[in-house]
């Protein structure tokens, strides 16, 4: 500048101008260069300056040798003109400075944004991201601390800082926080504490522009970390299972839906006598024959107990099977078998023994009813008809003493009786169950219990005497219950002949009571009444509920002895 306002002093003094009319043009188009140049070197503020400065240092030159007419007004306006190509070259280069400026920084940003997916990619925690998020965007805005409060896509809240454990910062003074918006919801806020001189405005561009990332990052975390959790537990679910499935004591088998056997444990090739890994490929039909229908042929959850020729042998196989997804995506069957043939066995030997007890109980019973009947209470009645031939010929004085045991051995003879019919009235042998059912009804009512009804449906016809002696004994013994705990004012007895079973009914209106307490309460009477039943090839079944009433039912199925009288 200097060495330019010299040239143009120089020219003006000597006169120059006179003899080279456009030479005192040279100095101001020099003037040009350092304006250009400090326009580039720094940008407006040193264009504008410079062009200044130019400015003050040409008007010396105007006051000296350009004050006639308007020669003072051409120089003025080539001072004016360097002002506007000062102001026009400043511009330009400002204004490409700034887009400079503004493509580094939108760089910078970039590069955070994908640094920050990148960390999505490989974090193992959504913490962990978060964090080294927070530490990636703390280098790049210039932050002493970053932090960040972020509701995850499946609901749950996660704060997270850098540096650990700075917490968030007391006071907003040099902070920026920008809202984390994701697909138009707001999901948290992400902050920094900026240094000294940092650029507040870019700082928030940064958080603005990494902000979908973060969110959209965390939730692929988020997610990803969901699914090693859950494929952790699947593996150690399905390690459970094949322990499980492996050492199970039943036999398990894997059937597709044509019936081909997908997978079998080792109990399964104990119970097939063939090694588990040759099981896999066969049929099921091949292995149970016709009992493999059952399973096969239903779709939904089911169970079995049947006998199945296994190695030459009958054998009592039970079976339960559910429907399952197998791996290949297509529907089968999972089936467990147990060979129950001993206690199936054991269970026929014990139900056998226990008809034989109750066999020999009614025998005993009606032994004895027998005895009292034809003995104990014979012989009272003898002793009656004497006591009442000596009440003739005996003083007055003895006859109302006779006359008192006379009565008790009469009362004594009809208790004998009465007791024999209880324990095996002759009525069910020789007439049969209803005559029998007419005398128990009549006989309550006669003590003064509830008001008691009998009806008989259907055809009547004789039983096999096992069939008759336990609905005889249930009907006793339900109305017993009626007659002492029932506190009813009426019951009812049905005995129906339909054409393939027999069905007893006794009820009540009385107080009821609550079967699963009774079944448990150690009680006898229901428990006695269901195993008859059930010796006796038949079901058992209670309807009863606290305050209304009791209905028991019995069904057997119909075994009419033809060789007995209807």
């Amino acid at each position: 500048m200097l060495g330019v306002t010299a040239l143009h002093l120089a020219v003006e003094g000597t006169g120059a101008t006179g003899r080279f009319e456009g030479l005192h043009h040279l100095p101001l188009i020099l003037y040009l260069i350092p304006v250009i140049y400090a326009a580039l070197r720094f940008g407006m503020e040193g264009g504008m300056l410079t062009s200044a400065e130019a400015s003050l240092l040409v008007l010396p030159n105007i006051t000296l040798w350009h004050r006639t007419e308007l020669a003072w007004a051409g120089e003025l306006l080539q001072v004016l003109a360097l002002l506007a190509v000062g102001f026009a070259v400043s511009g330009l280069v400002e204004g490409e400075g700034r887009a400079r400026r503004n493509a580094e920084r939108a760089m910078r940003h970039l590069a955070v944004v994908n640094a920050v997916a990148d960390l999505a990619g490989r974090a193992q925690s959504v913490r962990d991201f978060l964090t080294s998020a927070c530490e990636l965007i703390g280098g790049a805005a210039e932050a002493d601390r970053v932090w960040v409060r972020l509701r995850l896509a499946g609901g749950a809240e996660t704060v997270s800082e850098w540096p650990p454990q700075s917490g968030l910062p007391s006071s907003v003074s040099g902070t920026v926080v920008e809202s984390l918006a994701f697909q138009g919801a707001s999901r948290g806020f992400l902050g920094a504490a900026l240094r000294s001189g940092a650029d507040r405005e870019a700082a928030g561009e940064l958080l603005r522009a990494v902000a979908g990332e973060l969110v959209a990052g965390a939730d692929r975390v988020a997610l990803a970390e969901e699914e090693r959790r859950t494929l952790h537990e699947l593996r150690a679910s399905e390690e459970r299972y094949r322990r499980l499935f492996e050492e199970a004591r039943d036999a398990i088998l894997v059937v597709d839906h044509a019936g081909v056997v997908r997978n079998a444990n080792r109990a399964a090739g104990d119970l097939f006598a063939v090694a588990p890994e040759h099981l896999p490929g066969r049929r099921l039909a091949s292995l149970l024959g016709d009992f493999a229908l059952h399973m096969t042929g239903s779709a939904d959850t089911g169970n079995v107990v049947s006998d199945v020729m296994l190695g030459g042998r009958s054998r009592t196989i039970a079976a339960a099977w559910s429907p399952i997804l197998l791996e290949d995506g297509s529907h089968g069957i999972q089936a467990l078998l147990r060979d129950v043939t001993r206690e199936h066995r054991e269970r026929a030997s014990l139900r056998q023994y226990a008809r034989e007890v109750t066999r020999a109980q009614e025998e005993e019973r009606k032994r004895i009813a027998r005895e009292l009947h034809d003995d104990v209470a014979q012989s009272l009645m003898l002793m009656v008809r004497r006591l009442k031939g000596v009440l003739r010929r005996v003083d007055e004085r003895f006859r109302g003493e006779l006359e008192e045991i006379a009565a008790a051995a009469d009362a004594l003879a009809t208790e004998v009786r009465r007791f024999g019919r209880n324990l095996r009235p002759s009525t069910l042998d020789d007439l049969g169950l209803i005559p029998a059912l007419e005398w128990l009804v009549a006989d309550v009512r006669a003590r003064g219990g509830p008001e008691l009804t009998l009806t008989v449906e259907g055809e009547p016809r004789r039983l096999t005497s096992d069939q008759e002696v336990a609905l005889f004994r249930i009907a006793q013994e339900g109305l017993r219950n009626i007659e002492r705990h029932a506190n009813a004012q009426h019951g009812h007895v049905t005995l129906s002949f339909q054409p393939s079973s027999v069905l007893l009914t006794v009820e009540d209106d009385g107080q009821g009571f609550d079967p699963l307490v009774a079944m448990t309460g150690g009680g006898l009477g229901l428990l006695g009444m269901r195993e008859r039943a059930e010796l006796a090839g038949g079901t058992f079944e209670v309807d009863a509920a606290p305050g209304a009433g009791v209905r028991l039912r019995v069904s057997l199925p119909d075994t009419a002895d033809a060789s007995r009288p209807s």
